[in-house]
């Protein structure tokens, strides 16, 4: 299994995700040292979060890609555990009241890559839109609506 990750160099601990993932990817990462796996630029095109899901799993080598990525998220053991334990679906997605948490993700490499890429030669969408594409296995529970709300939360410095 390969695993994403992307702006979370304070929040994913690189070196116990290593030892879990044999394929550790960061999208649009600088080399600077401290990330343990391969690093990849987003796919080509205007930055947007869904071209940052399409350049990993374009460089991934397994089929099950899990996505941790976002400054907003920092998910429990027990939520990575679930995902990975979770019925086999295009995407596995935690999902509360607060919405779809769609950068701490499992994700099927190639029927995600292919409509990723069509999607994005009509137009970019937002990811939770993007889901609604895909057949999708939402986790929901107690772990999950605080996952989800401390995601979907503005950090201390992007609060009006």
């Amino acid at each position: 299994m390969a695993i994403l990750c992307r702006d979370t160099p304070d929040v994913v601990p690189t070196e116990w995700i290593s030892r879990l993932f044999e394929d550790v990817i960061g999208v649009g990462r600088s080399t600077d040292g401290a990330f343990l796996g391969r690093c990849v630029p987003d796919a080509s095109g205007p930055a947007c979060p869904l071209r940052g899901l399409l350049g990993g799993l374009d460089a991934a080598r397994e089929e099950r890609v899990l996505v941790l990525g976002g400054r907003h998220v920092a998910p429990s053991p027990d939520v990575v555990l679930a995902l990975l334990a979770a019925p086999d679906a295009d995407a596995v997605v935690p999902r509360s009241a607060a919405g779809v948490e769609p950068l701490c993700a499992l994700y099927r490499r190639d029927p995600v890559r292919a409509r990723a890429r069509a999607q994005l030669e009509k137009e970019p969408l937002a990811l939770a839109k993007f889901l609604r594409q895909l057949d999708v296995w939402h986790l929901e529970g107690e772990a999950i609506d605080s996952l989800c709300t401390a995601a979907l939360s503005p950090l201390p410095s992007e609060k009006a």
